[in-house]
């Protein structure tokens, strides 16, 4: 339920017996929280969970250039996603192969006073760090998949099929159906299921 005029007063009021305002509650918490307008340019920061970066550095600047061209197509899809009011969750991983992080990010839309959706929420929490392999498992095989394999392999674990992800990564689906049959062929996979399977079991590791 939506907190009342009346219940953010008081909560205002609550935090600042604490000592505390709505920032230090938020950052408090742990979490990045990023705001975008409609048009998935950064409005907002707070929290430094993706890296230490001052706000007024990437301020206007694109959801694409924030969080990096690998991991783009996902929050790109996540944000379409959350302006057609679809809330998601998904997981990806942030660095260079020596130091990982695996990430969990949950997409809103961002409503005004009206109620109209004007941008988009992502909050983001940091899971697990180490290497790449190590993410992925020593031994598992998606520590084989390129970039763009594990793009694919995301947008599959969140529940997209061939063609939709070809319309999100901007290929054409035979494009899709290669990277498909190389994934199976490094992972061992012989189906959409058996691999996303694999993706699941990763993440749970």
């Amino acid at each position: 339920m939506p907190t009342s005029i009346d219940q953010s007063a008081e909560l205002v009021r609550s935090l600042n017996r604490l000592g505390v305002g709505l920032i230090e509650l938020v950052t408090s918490v742990g979490d990045e929280i990023v705001v975008l307008d409609r048009e998935r340019h950064v409005v907002a920061v707070v929290g430094d969970v993706l890296d230490e970066r001052r706000s007024e550095k990437v301020l206007g600047r694109t959801l694409r250039e924030f969080v990096g061209r690998p991991a783009a197509a996902v929050h790109e899809a996540a944000h379409a996603r959350a302006l057609h009011n679809q809330y998601s969750v998904y997981e990806w991983t942030k660095g260079k192969a020596r130091e990982m992080w695996r990430l969990s990010t949950s997409a809103f839309p961002l409503r005004n006073s009206r109620a109209a959706i004007v941008g988009v929420v992502l909050i983001t929490r940091k899971t697990a760090s180490g290497r790449g392999d190590e993410l992925a498992g020593a031994d598992s095989p998606l520590r084989h998949l390129s970039p763009r394999e594990r793009q694919v392999l995301d947008l599959l674990g969140q529940g997209y099929r061939p063609r939709s992800i070809a319309e999100t990564l901007h290929v054409s689906p035979e494009t899709v159906r290669n990277h498909l049959k190389a994934m199976f062929k490094k992972t061992g996979t012989h189906s959409q299921e058996e691999i996303t399977a694999l993706l699941r079991a990763s993440i749970a590791l």
